[in-house]
């Protein structure tokens, strides 16, 4: 099946009949094959079936006649054709919402951001918020650079002492606490149980960090973020590992699911340890799995088994292990395992064999300054601006980072209501979003750090003029 893409038939993507194209429907006929697919992948096949079976769009128009878009400034031209060929027809009420200036993410190298799929119909547009007060969205609304807006900010929200923490380097590890007993000061407490308190910034790994660029991310500012994929546990190495990891999460939620996911994919770790002619017959999916025990009559036993192994509140030993594993072993017929699935299998002691019923994950603290203030403590998350997207916090601290410039030292001008993001050169209009999206998340207190490198004493007292209160932190 071939995908559709612009660059079919151009000169830097192979034709079919090249060698490097050969290879390259190989490559993906071996992907597909194995249940590898990407989201243009996806798409494709979207594109297929409303190709040939012309009644599928029809269908979904009438099973869902009010379609609503969200966030369109984050959906690609490609998945946009995808729903604009099902629904954008006469008959279905189709309704976008999206902001430009909120465009951050990159698909492709092709991709405009999203802003070719605005002004295509009639356009509302929204400039009241109920998130933020006045004092907030006169601050954002400077930072409108693709689609220039005044926004009017919540009168029931007060403003409060949003500020600008100018740090000197030897200081930067106070600009958090100095935020952390702002927070405490001004915000309500009923206000911090609701909502989350948040630093972000643009960068937020150590790439080509050098002292000239300082501060270059996150990390700086408190060695706290941790990214998503980062917070993800390692795979095991052994099966007792993924049960041992199980056992901690059932005891954390309370709930089966997610340990008996975690517990089947230890199994099918188990699988592929087998020897290569066996490997080909083998299950490669939770589905699979099922299929296959359950077509061989032991899907009860299977499930016993692995309740056995999982249950919280249970002590394994080794000697309940390698019953436990012989067991498996007959399960799946293993009359002579090769030695990296014994291996896989031997028993070693830890401490997530015993009882867990007290367990917590460690990955529950991971990404958070704990901030403490005599007997109040305070959690405040590290985050990246895109990771934040869509939130609404108590408190946001918008911190300085480096990517190929400072991004609050770039927009000075526009925080200082020297220029408007608007009339920015376009190299600074991604800092423009990107900060846009970060200060417009706090509900309550806003508040931005730079380093007092970056800024002249005319910068600081534009800042103060323009409603920022200044706190100097020096070491």
């Amino acid at each position: 099946m071939g995908v559709t893409h612009d660059g079919v038939g151009k000169t830097r993507f192979p034709s079919e009949s090249s060698a490097t194209g050969q290879a390259l429907i190989a490559v993906k006929q071996l992907l597909r094959a194995e249940g590898y697919f990407r989201y243009d992948d996806m798409f494709a096949f979207a594109e297929a079936c409303l190709f040939k079976v012309p009644y599928v769009a029809p269908a979904l128009r009438r099973r869902f006649p009010w379609v609503f878009i969200d966030e369109l400034q984050d959906t690609s031209r490609m998945q946009d054709s995808v729903i604009e060929a099902i629904f954008g027809a006469d008959g279905c009420i189709f309704q976008r919402f999206g902001d430009k200036n909120q465009a951050i993410f990159d698909f492709d190298s092709d991709s405009d951001g999203g802003q070719s799929l605005f002004g295509r119909r009639k356009t509302l547009f929204l400039n009241g918020t109920h998130r933020f007060g006045s004092s907030i969205a006169a601050f954002t609304s400077r930072l409108t650079a693709v689609e220039p807006q005044t926004l009017v900010g919540n009168p029931g929200l007060p403003d409060l002492e949003n500020t600008v923490f100018v740090f000197d380097r030897a200081a930067v590890g106070r600009v958090v606490p100095s935020f952390g007993n702002l927070v405490l000061k001004t915000v309500h407490p009923e206000i911090l149980k609701e909502k989350p308190v948040c630093v972000v910034g643009n960068r937020v790994n150590a790439a080509q960090h050098t002292k000239d660029n300082f501060p270059a991310f996150l990390g700086d500012y408190g060695n706290y973020y941790v990214s998503p994929r980062a917070a993800k546990p390692p795979t095991p190495d052994t099966f007792l590992g993924y049960i041992v990891e199980s056992r901690k999460k059932w005891a954390e939620t309370g709930t089966g699911a997610e340990p008996y996911n975690l517990a089947i994919s230890g199994v099918l770790a188990l699988l592929r340890r087998t020897l290569p002619n066996e490997a080909e017959t083998l299950p490669r999916t939770k589905t699979t799995l099922h299929q296959a025990v359950m077509q061989n009559g032991c899907f009860s036993a299977f499930q016993k088994l692995i309740w056995q192994l999982l249950n919280p509140v249970n002590t394994l030993d080794e000697h309940k292990w390698t019953a436990c594993m012989k067991e498996f072993l007959i399960l799946f017929g293993f009359s002579k395992p090769p030695q990296e699935v014994l291996n896989f299998l031997a028993w070693e002691n830890c401490a997530g064999a015993m009882p867990a019923r007290e367990a917590k994950s460690a990955i529950q603290t991971e990404g958070i300054y704990l901030h403490r203030a005599g007997d109040v403590s305070l959690p405040i998350r590290f985050d990246s601006i895109h990771g934040v997207k869509g939130e609404t916090h108590a408190a946001t601290l918008v911190v300085e980072t480096f990517a190929r410039q400072h991004d609050l030292k770039e927009l000075l001008p526009v925080l200082t209501a020297a220029q408007h993001g608007s009339q920015m050169r376009d190299s600074a209009r991604g800092h423009c979003k990107r900060v846009f999206v970060g200060m417009s998340r706090p509900s309550h207190l806003l508040c931005l750090a730079i380093s007092t490198e970056h800024i002249a004493d005319a910068q600081i007292s534009a800042l103060a003029t323009n409603g920022w209160k200044i706190e100097k932190i020096r070491a």
